[in-house]
């Protein structure tokens, strides 16, 4: 979710240059799953006796993780729109979006960092 405002700097021979920016949250959903298999594809496992109650127990080396990540997110944007008519206008612009980063472990449990961001042009021709 983002919150975003735009403000023209004036009209000069039709071209209109404008600057916004936005903020507001991004929320990340991760779940991830990681299964341990011998050679022969068997679930790789641990078999262990307790050595005072003589029990046996098998533990499984599969892991699994789910969660939600809150992150701020905030955007830059600018551009110039030219008047093709009084009610059409031709928009270039460019957009700068930063949504934080995501943290996550590797198949070797290595943790790993990105950051999440994108930058766009865009071509919009009814802006008025």
């Amino acid at each position: 979710m983002l919150a975003n405002a735009y403000v023209d700097l004036g009209t000069w021979s039709r071209f209109t240059p404008y600057v916004g920016a936005g903020i507001g949250v991004n929320v990340t959903y991760n779940k991830s799953q990681l299964n341990w298999f011998m050679s022969n594809q068997n679930p790789y496992n641990i078999t262990f006796t307790d050595p005072f109650s003589k029990a046996t127990f098998q533990e499984y080396m599969d892991t699994q993780h789910t969660g939600y990540r809150y992150n701020l997110a905030w955007a830059l944007m600018g551009g110039v729109a030219f008047d093709l008519t009084p009610h059409l206008k031709l928009d270039v612009g460019y957009r700068y979006l930063s949504l934080g980063s995501y943290t996550a472990a590797d198949a070797s449990g290595n943790t790993i960092t990105k950051r999440l961001s994108a930058g766009n042009p865009h071509r919009l021709p009814l802006r008025d």
